[in-house]
């Protein structure tokens, strides 16, 4: 099933919900000619289990040539709420910079990544991911946001992000994250 071909255009049926998962108003430093923003976000409630079927990248009208690329993170820690419930109300941090709290660096597996220039992706129709740390999954996710200004235009504000789409009415199989060869870490 690993070489089956991922369908991009599925028409989702009425089961079928959407969270966005965007940049705070980050104002793009105009010294920087490039700079990684990351936030935390939690789950919606959501009664019983639900999974993550696919996604769309969101990006804010005429910033289009600055998004760079963007990473979802699925955010693991026991007892989650005690890592991040506080962080999920915070505005966002610079990635891996010394003021990026502690807890973020576990926030380590990807469940979407998206670059300029690409479109969403959908899980097979028989595949999803769950969502909530009850059902196996998630409740805390970080996205990362690499912004790219080489020309250091001046006033840009971006709430660019991950739509992603999850139902109730789940999959067949559970998906999962297989993670090898080498972490994403700064250098």
């Amino acid at each position: 099933q690993l070489q089956e071909k991922i369908p991009i255009n599925i028409e989702f049926g009425d089961d079928v919900r959407h969270w966005d998962i965007l940049s705070p108003n980050v104002s793009i430093p105009e010294k920087l000619k490039t700079v990684y923003w990351c936030k935390v976000h939690k789950l919606p409630e959501l009664e019983g289990k639900h999974h993550f079927i696919g996604y769309d990248p969101v990006i804010t009208t005429g910033n289009e040539a600055l998004v760079h690329h963007m990473v979802l993170y699925e955010c693991l820690l026991p007892e989650s709420d005690l890592h991040y419930a506080q962080w999920a109300q915070h505005g966002g941090n610079q990635c891996y910079s010394p003021t990026m709290p502690l807890s973020w660096y576990s926030c380590q597996s990807p469940i979407v990544a998206w670059a300029i220039g690409g479109k969403g992706g959908r899980l097979p129709e028989h595949v999803g991911l769950p969502l909530g740390e009850e059902h196996n999954g998630a409740t805390y996710f970080m996205l990362e946001v690499h912004y790219d200004n080489p020309a250091n235009l001046k006033g840009i504000v971006d709430e660019s992000g991950i739509r992603i789409y999850f139902t109730q009415k789940t999959r067949k199989f559970d998906a999962g994250i297989i993670k090898y060869g080498i972490e994403v870490r700064p250098s």
